[in-house]
């Protein structure tokens, strides 16, 4: 996210993102993308980008043989992140601490880019730098836990957003074009399985935009 004073307010409530009942209710839709897009042959596993990682939801979600590096920008969900990690023995994480708007990393070579509830609070030209740290065909998926409506409500909080277009759709195809990728697909998930708790809450269906760096 960016490091404005929204996004700070966000970090100040990392424990309200991080508590069981919310894990509770977006792991079945996470769970469903990844066992979505371990279905797809043409994605490699070997290196990838969590990019506003939060507390490292989709951290047990990647294959175990898979380098993956969690960007945020938070310090406090980073905490979270690491007690994640620790938690599930995970040896295959690295966390920077890093505005993903000013990305700047080491590497470059990745397979893929994930960014989960993050995305309609970046700046336009973010999935440009993003593509810099990519293999030519490394792929891009955008993806909200979350009704459109919430996306919505959620995305006009934030007063510095309110003349950007709602990142859905159409505008979504054309921030993968302008970013130098191909847009691939879009998916709507609706998990099969959540508790009864999760369900009374919001049922959390995901949705998912695919693509791949052509530039």
């Amino acid at each position: 996210m960016s490091n404005n004073k929204n996004s700070i307010a966000f970090s100040d409530n990392a424990d309200k993102f991080s508590n069981h009942q919310y894990w509770q209710i977006i792991t079945p839709p996470i769970k469903a993308l990844f066992e979505t897009l371990k279905n797809i042959p043409e994605i490699k596993w070997q290196k990838w980008l969590d990019l506003g990682c939060g507390a490292g939801m989709c951290f047990t979600h990647f294959p175990t043989t898979c380098q993956v590096c969690g960007v945020d920008f938070s310090p406090a969900l980073l905490t979270h992140a690491r007690a994640n990690i620790r938690k599930n023995h995970l040896k295959n994480i690295k966390l920077i601490n890093q505005d993903i708007n000013q990305l700047d990393l080491k590497e470059k070579r990745f397979d893929g880019a994930m960014l989960f509830q993050c995305y309609p609070h970046l700046n336009y030209e973010v999935l440009i730098i993003i593509s810099r740290f990519l293999n030519l065909n490394g792929w891009l998926v955008i993806a909200y836990g979350a009704e459109i409506e919430v996306i919505e409500a959620k995305h006009h909080q934030h007063p510095e957003l309110t003349n950007r277009p709602i990142p859905l759709g159409l505008h979504m195809k054309m921030d993968f074009t302008n970013g130098g990728f191909k847009f691939e697909e879009e998916w709507k998930l609706s998990p099969q399985e959540v508790s009864d708790k999760a369900k009374m809450e919001s049922e959390r269906p995901l949705i998912a935009f695919l693509g791949r760096k052509i530039i």
